[in-house]
């Protein structure tokens, strides 16, 4: 776990990679609803056991997972601006369990505010990596 009062004291942690704390779970009630309010009707996310979960709805979940391993104590706002480089390595389906894995890869101050660059690895409870990507969050305050 990493905690900053403010978003550029990350950049003391660049290029290490932590595990965050909170598993992604991915159920299927909670395959259910995203396919209710999504409006997602392929065949393929509804197919009972054999389902795979959408890849829209994983990247739903990423936030809450990073911020089980990354606190940012001071900022009015944050948001994120770009996805980049993201691979879905294998599908995931109803049930998997997630680790997340996160490494710092920049930080970098604008104005008032703070860019921060985060390589993301989900991997399965066996280490198989299920999705990797770079996102870049914006912290303003």
């Amino acid at each position: 776990m990493i905690e900053v009062t403010e978003a550029a004291a990350l950049k003391d942690y660049l290029c290490q990679e932590i595990q965050c704390p909170t598993p992604l779970h991915v159920s299927t009630e909670l395959l259910s609803a995203f396919l209710a309010i999504s409006d997602d009707r392929q065949a393929m996310h509804e197919a009972g056991e054999e389902a795979v979960v959408p890849a829209n709805l994983l990247l739903a979940l990423l936030p809450a997972v990073v911020q089980s391993g990354i606190r940012v104590g001071r900022f009015s706002r944050c948001f994120t601006v770009a996805y980049e480089r993201v691979r879905f390595r294998r599908p995931v389906q109803p049930g998997d369990v997630l680790h997340a894995y996160v490494q710092v890869n920049g930080v970098r101050q604008r104005s008032a505010s703070t860019f921060v660059s985060l390589a993301i690895t989900l991997k399965t409870c066996d280490g198989e990596t299920v999705l990797t990507l770079t996102q870049t969050d914006c912290f303003e305050g």
